[in-house]
């Protein structure tokens, strides 16, 4: 940076590396230097925002979410992005219309994990069955898939198919922490 300090790429890959050392604020200014050098660039603005999200700000993680999208309007990954921080925020009209853009631009991609989990927060399950069903049949190793499964079968209190998603889940991916905490759940009713 010291020999180019004008350089927004240099200032952005400084702000990811910080955010890989847990450096948050460190990260956000980095990322707000790379934007004040370049403002056109949906990277920075990305970069921006996954700091942001790491801090818990909703407001202004979303709102650097969605200038990278107006940047960038066809990028499935900033939508899926920006979904999971509605839901987390509980605004889940916007993280529907979010996850619902991902899959118009990347049909049955990875964002139909996540539409799946806002269908079981708003007690839908029958809805993230059926897409996570189709998901399953491409993508038989996605061990979250197979744990927004298991919650979904849960919340229809089919328990046996829901023990049985959970244990793929755990065998695919044994340090996926939710699908533990859910069997132990599912193991103790």
């Amino acid at each position: 940076l010291q020999l180019s300090p004008r350089n927004a790429h240099y200032w952005s890959y400084l702000s990811a590396a910080l955010r890989t050392l847990n450096q948050l604020s460190e990260a956000e200014t980095t990322a707000r230097q790379a934007i004040e050098i370049d403002p056109s660039q949906p990277t920075y603005w990305t970069n921006l925002a996954a700091a942001l999200r790491d801090q818990h700000d909703w407001p202004g993680s979303t709102g650097a979410y969605r200038q990278a999208i107006t940047l960038e309007p066809k990028n499935a990954a900033t939508w899926q992005a920006l979904a999971v921080i509605e839901q987390e925020d509980g605004n889940f009209p916007a993280a529907q219309e979010a996850f619902e853009q991902a899959l118009g631009i990347a049909p049955g991609g990875e964002a139909t994990i996540g539409y799946a989990y806002l269908f079981c927060i708003q007690n839908q399950p029958q809805r993230a069955i059926v897409l996570l069903h189709d998901y399953l049949a491409r993508n038989p190793q996605s061990a979250p898939a197979w744990m927004v499964l298991a919650h979904a079968l849960k919340l229809m209190n089919e328990t046996d198919r829901a023990e049985a998603a959970c244990r793929q889940s755990i065998e695919l991916d044994s340090k996926l922490v939710e699908s533990r905490q859910l069997y132990v759940e599912l193991l103790l009713k």
